[in-house]
């Protein structure tokens, strides 16, 4: 699954939003955990949704998990 965007400095809940604009996958995540996590910058073109999630969380306490066809978001270190 290819994304085809730039995200500049938005929240994790609105880059989730703009993927599932583009791609057909499903998220589970806590929102409080995306809040305190702040916002990110993504500046990608023709990305996987991995890529961009690798980029978004990587200097965050987030990481994430396929399960079943969706994509759980979650605080580093939970299971």
């Amino acid at each position: 699954m290819t994304v085809h965007t730039i995200y500049v400095y938005v929240s994790i809940e609105a880059l989730i939003k703009e993927i599932k604009g583009q791609v057909e996958v499903d998220f589970l995540y806590n929102i409080h955990e995306l809040e305190k996590n702040g916002k990110v910058s993504v500046r990608m073109s023709q990305a996987t949704v991995e890529e961009i999630l690798n980029e978004a969380f990587k200097h965050k306490s987030l990481d994430y998990v396929w399960q079943n066809e969706v994509i759980v978001i979650r605080a580093v270190g939970q299971a």
